[in-house]
């Protein structure tokens, strides 16, 4: 799937369980403290949300943390002072690894929105992480463990950050990987300015005949594109019982993409907007050998 979206909504599970249980037989809560903590396979970053992302991938992140540290503050955070930033990291590296609830000396601020914190070094924490300057080792519930990254992975140098091509191309193989069938929107999701570059990553594969054009009836000019393989390995439909997937599930998260192939709008806030029925046909244009 290339990354798991972590939310803090549990009616009947956290999300990030939900996703995994759905998917995983047999999962259970310690398989992904086991796997953030324990065997350091999992790391968290932000994908279209705060997630989980297969730890040999962190070295198409380093560049977004890099740039998080050069760019202009964002409105939520410009109240964080880069000596708070300073005095958390100092902290992690004195005392250990710790949760917000082990700094004691903060002096308590009102809320400005529903899931801050009272605590100012919260705010601190959450900046060095967007950084890369440390990283969440351990979750209880949604209690976060801060430890300094480089610790955290027994790093004797850090992993060289991979080049803004080698993004593009990760970003676009994550997702030929984890949905099949992939459009410019699907593959760019909350990305509209790395459109251009990845069209161009497209159309260079097409003209290698790594990827093939789709067209699927009833969409208008959407394009799609997918590998042979893919085209060659699609198997009739069966019997087998449905499958629900977790409406975070990222395979579905994207609705527009939801309702294009499967007449479904999920429900938002109560509400439910059925799809429109319609019969699609997926024809693939194969390059002339």
């Amino acid at each position: 799937m290339g990354y798991v979206q972590i939310d803090t909504i549990n009616v009947i599970e956290r999300a990030h369980h939900r996703i995994l249980w759905t998917r995983i037989p047999g999962y259970d809560r310690e398989h992904l403290h086991q796997a953030q903590t324990v065997d350091k396979t999992v790391f968290e970053a932000s994908t279209h949300a705060l997630s989980y992302v297969p730890a040999r991938d962190l070295k198409f992140f380093l560049p977004a943390m890099r740039r998080a540290r050069k760019e202009p503050r964002m409105p939520w955070n410009r109240t964080v002072k880069d000596e708070d930033i300073r005095r958390v990291v100092t902290l992690i590296r004195k005392t250990g690894a710790l949760t917000i609830r082990d700094i004691k000396d903060d002096v308590l601020v009102e809320k400005d929105w529903a899931w801050a914190s009272r605590k100012p070094s919260k705010r601190a924490l959450d900046m060095a992480f967007h950084w890369g300057l440390v990283t969440i080792s351990e979750r209880a519930g949604m209690v976060k463990t801060y430890e300094l990254i480089d610790r955290h992975f027994g790093w004797d140098k850090p992993p060289r950050p991979a080049t803004d091509r080698q993004v593009l191309t990760y970003r676009l193989d994550r997702a030929l990987r984890s949905q099949g069938l992939v459009s410019l929107d699907s593959t760019c999701h909350l990305s509209a300015k790395s459109k251009p570059a990845i069209r161009a990553l497209i159309e260079a594969r097409v003209q290698r005949r790594e990827l093939v054009p789709v067209t699927i009836e009833g969409t208008g000019k959407v394009e799609h594109w997918t590998t042979p393989h893919t085209l060659d390995t699609i198997s009739s439909p069966d019997d087998r019982p449905v499958h629900i997937l977790s409406p975070f599930d990222p395979l579905i998260i994207q609705r527009k993409r939801l309702a294009l192939f499967f007449d479904y709008n999920h429900p938002v806030r109560g509400l439910r907007t059925p799809g429109k029925t319609r019969s699609r046909i997926l024809r693939a244009a194969r390059p002339r050998r």
